[in-house]
């Protein structure tokens, strides 16, 4: 599901919450890349970002909840800072990324308001620590994020804004450590010493990664860090990760559906020369289909992205899937690079589907056989003398090694000859074609000879 939508339905359950739990002012707002809502209720204020735009830090459709302790002030908290501060025990997930539908954002907003109406008590307590919290993150920050504290306005107003700048831009961090963070996600995944390895290789950790460090160390069973009604962190990962099987069936299907088109094509032209023409050597259908290959193969691979959901057997969620981690923004090289491919198959099957021989009562196309496609050389059937059967043909020039190939030939008033290739006629065509050549003659033989060498 697009963003947008998603952006409209959070609108709703946080519009609803906030009406349903007696708050004070409720206000929707977006930027660039995310929607704003915020619940204000007594002192408390409560914020919840939505991502709506992607990057390597933030995950598309994203969903993460800042607790302002005080109403009137622009400090804020995310929920594994608060857990870290206030020492709660409680390692679950409260950072969702890739929220693919309304289920599943209903389900990640709710275990959010959850946490905070479970925690009511604790979290009015930070409003008491109001100045150790705000020195205890900006210490923080100050060891894992970094900053210049020589830029640190004194001035109540400037710090109050540089302050708030800075939890938006460390906030911005924060999001990237619990959402895209190879250590947590796979503490996520219940692979612990993976995790763990991981997390060594951090020069500087969170409060919370070095609590949870800790925990996992004392685990002896995987910990369900999310539930599955929001687990959309690990369903994402079906869809983002390369399938093999799935690419091999995309292009089996592609290039059987592109060569079918181009067969049934095939015979339809074949049908229309038979019907129109005396006598006709048509193309096959089955090796004029293979030209479909091509556009099959190169349509799998440059829009794997955008087809391969249709035959993942979770059609539905695939999609949804599809429609956040991909963007369509018009035209673009695999449209124009798939069109080419296609153009370029049409034509060539253009150059190959006629017939290599169509012949009429006044006259024959015969391909002259220099290229790969049909290109005719028309003669009048009046200008033909004879019909001739050759019956093989000398390998080499010294006549010792005979191929014996029947094939038809003309012969041509004045001199020469015309191979006929793929030209077979039985006795009812053979007379047929004699009839055509040879009005009133219906009794003529046709002249066998042993080799094209004998052909007078």
């Amino acid at each position: 599901m697009k963003t947008e939508k998603l952006v409209k339905y959070l609108n709703t359950l946080a519009k609803a919450y906030a009406e349903g739990s007696g708050a004070d002012d409720y206000y929707f707002y977006t930027e660039k890349s995310r929607a704003h809502y915020q619940v204000t209720a007594g002192e408390q204020k409560l914020e919840f970002i939505y991502y709506t735009k992607g990057s390597k830090s933030e995950p598309v459709s994203t969903l993460t909840c800042r607790v302002f302790p005080d109403r009137d002030k622009p400090y804020f908290y995310e929920i594994q800072e608060i857990i870290d501060y206030l020492d709660i025990l409680d390692y679950h997930c409260y950072f969702f990324p890739y929220i693919e539908n309304e289920k599943r954002m209903r389900a990640c907003f709710n275990y959010l308001t959850d946490f905070v109406e479970y925690r009511a008590e604790e979290l009015k307590s930070l409003k008491q620590k109001d100045k150790e919290l705000i020195t205890r993150k900006l210490s923080e920050i100050e060891r894992v994020f970094g900053f210049d504290k020589t830029v640190f306005p004194s001035g109540k107003a400037e710090r109050e804004q540089f302050i708030e700048n800075l939890f938006s831009h460390y906030s911005a961090f924060l999001t990237a450590r619990y959402t895209s963070n190879e250590a947590y996600l796979d503490y996520v995944r219940g692979n612990y010493k993976k995790a763990l390895k991981e997390y060594e290789k951090l020069e500087e950790k969170t409060g919370y990664e070095e609590k949870l460090i800790a925990f996992m160390k004392e685990r002896f069973a995987p910990y369900q860090a999310v539930s599955e009604d929001c687990a959309s962190i690990l369903a994402v990962e079906r869809y983002t990760k390369s399938d093999n099987k799935t690419f091999i069936i995309l292009i089996a299907g592609l290039s059987l559906t592109f060569c079918l088109i181009f067969f049934i094509a095939q015979l339809i032209i074949n049908l229309t020369y038979i019907n129109s023409t005396r006598f006709v050597s048509v193309a096959n259908p089955f090796i004029n289909a293979l030209i479909g290959l091509f556009p099959g193969v190169v349509t799998a691979i440059l829009f794997r992205r955008r087809l391969e959901p249709f035959i993942h057997p979770n059609k539905k969620e695939a999609l949804e899937f599809y429609d956040l981690i991909n963007t369509y923004d018009g035209i673009k090289i695999p449209h124009i690079a798939t069109a080419a491919a296609v153009i370029l198959s049409i034509f060539i099957f253009i150059g190959v589907c006629r017939p290599s021989i169509a012949i009429y009562d006044e006259y024959m196309n015969l391909d002259k056989g220099d290229s790969i496609f049909t290109d005719y050389e028309t003669y009048l059937t009046e200008d033909i003398d004879r019909l001739v059967l050759v019956e093989g043909y000398y390998k080499d020039k010294n006549f010792t090694e005979y191929v014996e190939n029947p094939k038809y030939a003309f012969t041509i008033k004045g001199g020469g000859y015309i191979m006929l290739e793929d030209f077979n006629l039985n006795e009812k065509k053979e007379k047929e074609l004699i009839s055509v050549l040879y009005p009133g003659m219906e009794g003529y033989k046709v002249q066998t000879v042993f080799s094209v060498e004998e052909i007078k």
